[in-house]
């Protein structure tokens, strides 16, 4: 059996007793597939990020329980037939044996000694750099996600693309108040 644990969001206008209701069938389907609950955690209201199905907030619970593995497919078909589910997740915890986790400790205890030394670290304030070979672009460098061509911070990467502000039109992206360059030394003859 795995270990596995789930995570789903109720409306904040649902009441303890619909929301015990939800539980006790999910609790259900994990028993139904064979699997046994570990622990039961209700977080509370939490605020989200953004709007789902025209709610900000939310009331939390989460689940941790052992199960083989075809509990993930009905408790996937257990959260969509809910009607008080806004969202839900279920994650496979991952066993990490105990010479697994000297090896990590060891290695952040290397790793954070090796760190403190570095100059580079103690003038960025400790961040932590990015595993890229560049790491992180400086403030205000323009590079703005994977568009990182356009010193102006746009989006557009050229190639034919038509800039944002030119509402359809196929010209490739360059402002429409830019000026043509004229060739110097005059007309040809």
């Amino acid at each position: 059996m795995n270990t596995y644990e789930t995570l789903f969001v109720c409306p904040p206008e649902l009441s303890t007793e619909k929301v015990d209701d939800i539980l006790e069938k999910v609790k259900r389907a994990i028993t139904r597939e064979g699997g046994q609950i570990q622990k039961e955690d209700r977080w509370g209201l939490k605020r989200f990020a953004y709007s789902i199905r025209g709610h900000r907030e939310g009331l939390y619970v989460h689940l941790e329980f052992a199960a083989p593995p075809s509990v993930t497919h009905a408790l996937d078909q257990t959260f969509r037939v809910l009607e008080g589910v806004l969202r839900h997740i279920v994650l496979r915890v991952e066993a990490i044996s105990p010479r697994r986790q000297a090896a990590r400790k060891k290695e952040r205890v290397g790793a954070a000694g090796a760190a403190g030394a570095s100059p580079s670290h103690s003038q960025s304030g400790g961040a932590s750099p990015s595993p890229r070979a560049g790491g992180w672009p400086e403030r205000g460098s323009g590079r703005v996600g994977r568009y990182s061509g356009s010193p102006s911070g746009s989006r557009s990467s050229g190639g034919g693309r038509t800039s944002r502000g030119s509402r359809g039109s196929t010209t490739p992206t360059q402002h429409p108040d830019a000026a043509r360059e004229e060739p110097q030394g005059g007309p040809s003859t």
